[in-house]
């Protein structure tokens, strides 16, 4: 993802809120491989559970 850039026509509320949200994607994507296996451990449970 690239770094964030923020015009100076944004009042700094507004500059909070993008850059914590950008913080926010940055680290779902960094972490993105480790949440898709706890996704893929939880379903893969689930479906051996209930399809008996």
């Amino acid at each position: 993802m690239n770094n964030i850039t923020l015009s100076k026509n944004y009042i700094p509320a507004q500059q909070i809120i993008y850059e914590n949200i950008y913080k926010k994607f940055d680290e779902l994507l960094k972490n993105r491989n480790q949440l898709k296996d706890q996704v893929d451990t939880l379903y893969k449970d689930a479906y051996e559970k209930y399809s008996k």
